[in-house]
């Protein structure tokens, strides 16, 4: 359970909140690729309203609140959040009037509202979700290495590389050990400085592209691996294809990084990567399997602006049930 702003969210309602938050990020987005194209309004305004209707469903998810059909969305988000939790009365009206301006958009005759108009609902759906974002708590990479380690107690260290993702290969590049009492947000960003400065000392001229990676190599000694994985591929993250492998999925600009709860000797996490090759970029795991662990990146820098968040988790393959074998009765 996770308390912000003297309210109280269950972790799990943190997670679906997240799951919704991320396709909100991605409609708005589409949205406004189609408004600059000056193409069509008609694609805008249904991007428009469904960035809206993810941010609402985000905000009810928060608080467990189950609703499905569209009306009845719209209705309980008036309820739950303006009436009783005080939320600006002008984003009620905001997703009423975008879910009618999409069923004209969609179903109607004439293409609604003028472009000026549009830029101004951009605007506003913008605030709506960007405020939405403030009141839904943070599930960070610590946070998920936190829940790592409950999943398997033999962890004791997790190590981070710093490193320029301008390239695939590194001439400079930094490995820290950090034991897992010692992991918080404040270590990350205190390794970051640390590590920036370091790396003038050395007059490294690309400094300011260096980020830091999470590892999947753990414990110093007697090493094992989890699973990390980079998807390429912004448009859909292929969870099907890897089921059975439990882990979590971070939204990246350009697509997703994966990781993994499972813990591999090195000789079956070799093989396991190499058996997830056709899923996941190629190039990764194939720098991955030379260095002999995968890294995947947590923080921002020049280069990489996007900070990887939270969208969702994979589980377990579920047991497969045994078929009875009934015999028939003796005579």
């Amino acid at each position: 359970m996770r308390k912000k702003d003297n309210q109280f969210y269950l972790r799990s309602h943190i997670e679906r909140s997240h799951q919704w938050l991320v396709k909100a990020a991605d409609t708005l987005e589409e949205a406004k690729l189609l408004s600059k194209s000056g193409r069509t309004r008609l694609g805008t305004y249904n991007r428009l309203y469904y960035s809206a209707h993810h941010t609402a469903v985000a905000l009810l998810k928060l608080i467990g609140n189950t609703s499905k059909t569209h009306q009845s969305i719209i209705n309980q988000f008036s309820k739950e959040w303006i009436r009783n939790r005080s939320f600006p009365k002008k984003y009620g009206s905001l997703i009423s009037e975008l879910h009618s301006e999409r069923d004209k958009a969609d179903y109607g005759e004439f293409v609604p509202s003028m472009e000026s108009d549009l830029s101004k609902k951009i605007k506003v759906v913008s605030e709506f979700y960007n405020k939405a974002k403030k009141i839904i708590p943070e599930i960070s990479i610590v946070d998920i290495l936190h829940l790592i380690t409950e999943r398997n107690p033999e962890i004791r260290d997790f190590s981070f590389d710093i490193y320029c993702p301008k390239s695939y290969y590194h001439h400079t590049r930094f490995t820290l050990w950090l034991p897992k009492g010692r992991l918080t947000n404040k270590a990350i960003e205190n390794l970051y400085k640390g590590t920036t400065e370091a790396l003038k000392l050395l007059k490294v001229k690309e400094n300011l592209e260096y980020t830091i990676g999470i590892n999947s190599r753990t414990n110093q000694y007697n090493s094992k691996q989890l699973i990390l994985l980079d998807f390429d591929d912004i448009s859909s993250f292929p969870a099907h294809k890897i089921l059975g492998e439990p882990g979590y999925v971070f939204r990246t600009q350009e697509g997703y990084h994966f990781i993994g709860t499972k813990l591999y000797n090195l000789k079956d996490w070799t093989k396991r990567m190499k058996a997830l090759i056709k899923v996941a970029s190629k190039d990764h795991i194939e720098l991955s399997l030379k260095r002999g662990y995968a890294t995947v990146r947590i923080t921002t820098s020049v280069r990489k602006p996007f900070k990887p968040v939270y969208s969702g988790k994979t589980e377990d393959k579920p047991p497969r049930k045994k078929k009875s074998s009934k015999k028939s009765p003796s005579v």
